[in-house]
């Protein structure tokens, strides 16, 4: 199965290549802005947000000759992972935030067509504003989304993309990201570890919540859907619901850190649009059909620290 991944320098990205890329069913290929030698080969400077002036139909076609000319001649899935995910970054440079998470989408959503190949597309679960408080449970595939902030906007939209050009494929809305290092920034707990480490205060939200997923609970579900092609619109989720400082603290106690440098704040004090309070998700969907059991949180912090002490 030929795969092409967006965002393969990235965090997501960084981790399903390194396990996908030992199996032999897959032969993998990078859309991104960086080479990276796992990929047989790499159509590379097309992720550029500041400089994609083309239309969608163009850039679909631009990307299709780029994989030709590289002897691509087939693709049969793509992992769209590739996003302008930086919340404050989004709403200071909105119309960078619109080429790279909408148009960009519009343009692989034809690529896939083109291809007659299978999409995932990786959304989010800011595209609820969390106003009113998730139902109990977590908001679930049925519930009305009501994103507030560019970043959430420009995915939703790229979200009605996949849907609008009726691409064969999956729509996964996930939940707080966590895990080892990958990408080029090294992931969401990196920052953490380098802060515990230097007995640095670190600040968290006490009035958000949210369903934190260990990372490669999501790479599985991708695998899944690979394999068994389901469609439509999955909520990606693990099963513990959370604010930000009890998501600290097991990884605090995972560390044998002093708990005390978790310093509470609220979310109305960040800048930027207001962050929502309750966004967590309910993956009943997910571990019905693809038979998911996510991994708790406490483990899934501790496999993923080991990452750190290496």
């Amino acid at each position: 199965m030929n795969v092409l991944i967006t965002g393969a320098s990235g965090f997501l990205g960084g981790h399903l290549v390194q396990t996908l890329r030992g199996q032999k069913q897959f032969s993998l290929y990078a859309l991104d802005r960086h080479y990276y030698e796992f990929a047989h080969c790499s159509v590379a400077n097309y992720l550029l947000y500041g400089e994609m002036q083309k239309s969608p139909s163009e850039f679909s076609s631009e990307i299709v000759d780029g994989l030709t000319r590289n002897g691509i001649q087939a693709v049969d899935a793509i992992v769209h992972s590739a996003a302008m995910s930086s919340f404050s970054g989004c709403e200071d440079q909105p119309e960078a935030a619109e080429r790279a998470n909408v148009h960009f989408t519009e343009a692989i959503s034809r690529v896939a067509k083109h291809y007659g190949a299978y999409l995932i597309y990786i959304s989010t679960d800011l595209v609820f504003d969390g106003c009113p408080a998730a139902p109990q449970g977590g908001f679930s595939e049925t519930d009305v989304p009501n994103p507030s902030s560019v970043y959430a906007q420009t995915k939703l939209r790229g979200e009605r993309f996949v849907e609008e050009l009726s691409v064969n494929g999956v729509v996964l809305r996930v939940s707080l990201l966590y895990g080892g290092p990958a990408g080029r920034n090294g992931g969401p707990l990196h920052w953490i570890v380098s802060a515990v480490s230097s007995n640095s205060k670190v600040k968290a939200f006490v009035d958000e919540w949210r369903t934190p997923l260990y990372v490669l609970d999501l790479v599985t579900i991708i695998e899944r859907c690979l394999d068994m092609k389901p469609f439509g619109l999955f909520h990606c989720a693990g099963s513990e619901r959370v604010s930000r400082p009890e998501f600290m603290k097991v990884i605090f106690q995972s560390l044998g850190a002093d708990e005390a440098l978790i310093e509470g704040c609220s979310r109305l004090e960040a800048s930027g649009p207001r962050r929502p309070e309750d966004v967590s998700l309910c993956a009943q969907r997910l571990q019905g059909e693809l038979g998911f059991s996510p991994t708790p949180l406490s483990q899934g912090i501790s496999l993923s620290l080991r990452g750190f002490h290496r």
